[in-house]
């Protein structure tokens, strides 16, 4: 018997969907439905609503895991919970590497905020290759400009990006330091909203570029 709640987990994201595809993998099994959080070398760390639990996968199974994935584990007191089996996402932001393979960032968003600082971290290719990965997976993409406090032409490069883009997505200006800087990104951070964050250039293990989906505006490391 699968164990869940749906309310307390669609405020991370589960829909009904999902749920459905949750039941028919666990069959009889006594599982816990829940969201990985963060992918290490050697374990996961998977969300079931209510706080954060390491897991050890399968061998088969750790290969396969991106941040916000959805999985059946198997509770266990005083120990890491087994993770068992991997539900099929409905969207994933992935990338081929030089080597030809396939390589994960986040699965199951709605919401990719594309976060580049305007100060030596500024590079509109590179944020052309990101909005290309978005549009891939169906994602729908926030160009979140930041540092802007530092940059003595910020509103020239916001203008520069808004005649370059196409399709134009929203993009934001921001400070960091400023708590405006929350309330605009709200309507992209709501309980339930699937989202992740580029927040740096990818590098060479992209589970550790990714911050993804929240709860109660929390961030989730990858």
């Amino acid at each position: 018997m699968l164990n869940f709640d749906f309310p307390r987990l669609a405020a991370i994201g589960l829909t009904p969907a999902l749920l459905q595809q949750a039941l028919a993998q666990a069959g009889d099994g006594d599982l816990q439905l829940a969201r990985i959080c963060r992918v290490q070398r050697d374990c996961a760390w998977v969300h079931d609503g209510e706080e954060e639990r390491q897991a050890h996968a399968l061998p088969g199974v750790h290969a396969d895991l991106a941040v916000g994935d959805w999985v059946l584990c198997q509770p266990r007191e005083h120990e890491p919970w087994r993770l068992l089996e991997r539900l099929e996402p409905f969207n994933q932001l992935v990338r081929v590497n030089d080597e030809g393979a396939r390589q994960a960032y986040a699965s199951n968003v709605d919401t990719a905020l594309l976060v580049m600082g305007l100060d030596g971290d500024y590079n509109p290719r590179r944020l052309e290759r990101y909005l290309g990965l978005a549009a891939a997976a169906g994602v729908a993409p926030v160009v979140v400009l930041s540092k802007a406090d530092l940059c003595a032409d910020a509103e020239a490069r916001l203008a520069e990006l808004e005649q370059r883009l196409r399709p134009l997505p929203p993009i934001l200006l921001l400070n960091g330091t400023d708590p405006a800087c929350r309330d605009a990104l709200l309507p992209w951070l709501g309980a339930g909203r699937r989202w992740c964050c580029w927040a740096r250039p990818a590098p060479a293990s992209p589970r550790s570029a990714i911050r993804c989906w929240g709860r109660r505006r929390r961030r989730w490391a990858g």
